[in-house]
């Protein structure tokens, strides 16, 4: 993953960016392999980052930190 998305991310759920949590269901990510899921605003807020599949809604990931969850190479989408 990019330097720039990487901190695009980071800036994004560390401070709730409005614009990137249009989507009802809330911020949506990807990964480099095509995988894609979000992350609700709550969640983000509170630093607990579930990651549910775009499609169906479930689980796919939970990440403790907003670092491991770029560790994870999930990535917010440009916009």
């Amino acid at each position: 993953m990019s330097r720039e998305a990487c901190k695009r991310t980071r800036n994004v759920l560390s401070r709730g960016d409005r614009r990137y949590f249009e989507d009802t269901r809330g911020c949506l990510l990807e990964t480099q392999d095509g995988r894609r899921g979000y992350v609700s605003l709550m969640d983000a807020l509170v630093n607990d980052f579930v990651i549910r599949d775009v499609k169906t809604g479930k689980i796919v990931n939970v990440y403790t930190s907003l670092e491991r969850l770029i560790e994870g190479g999930w990535r917010t989408r440009e916009l």
